[in-house]
């Protein structure tokens, strides 16, 4: 595999990446005032979703690599 090859689907899997999040994040709505609102919504909306999922991961790690991890179990 050559180098050009590489960079090539990088590019295309980033464009894909920056597609998803386009999807994801843009408003559905007809009206500017209402699309501002949940433009705005959908950012908080998601990132307050990866935040979760990040510390939900750390927290799993935490429990697995301590010895005496005292949190609650992320399990429930």
């Amino acid at each position: 595999m050559s180098f050009a090859f590489l960079k090539r689907q990088f590019f295309l899997y980033l464009d894909r990446i920056k597609r998803f999040f386009k999807k994801i994040i843009s408003p559905k709505s007809e009206d500017e005032d209402s699309r501002r609102q949940e433009y705005i919504f959908n950012i908080i909306a998601f990132g307050s979703i990866v935040l979760l999922i990040i510390a939900n991961g750390i927290s799993i790690i935490e429990s697995i690599a301590l010895e005496k991890y005292r949190g609650m179990s992320p399990y429930v």
